[in-house]
């Protein structure tokens, strides 16, 4: 009977270990699928108008520059986003559909 019980807890842990790696994959992926790529994105942005410097009047690069802050409070907001998610159960609720909303205002916002 003991040994039932310490197979039971033994299992247990394991199955708590197993659903732990599987979200930190997931949200390794998810930061990998959205933030770096935007990332990346960005430098490449940077890089293209330092070679284009010259060729941009002010109000060009002006233009260019609030484009990548823009972005940048963008990928900022996800990442928070990502990290914060990792906790909703702590807080007991599940921000899905608020995260919905929130996508859904940032397509209407650029339309």
């Amino acid at each position: 009977m003991i040994s039932v019980a310490f197979d039971r807890f033994y299992f247990e842990e394991v199955n708590e270990r197993l659903l732990i790696s599987e979200e930190q994959n997931r949200i390794a992926n998810e930061i990998h699928d959205s933030v770096l790529q935007r990332l990346f994105s960005m430098s490449c942005g940077i890089f293209s108008l330092i070679k284009k410097l010259n060729k941009y009047s002010l109000e060009e690069m002006e233009r260019e520059l609030n484009y990548i802050r823009e972005t940048t409070d963008k990928v900022m907001k996800d990442l928070r986003a990502k990290i914060y998610g990792l906790s909703w159960k702590k807080f007991g609720n599940n921000s899905f559909i608020t995260d919905i909303k929130t996508y859904i205002e940032d397509i209407r916002r650029r339309a």
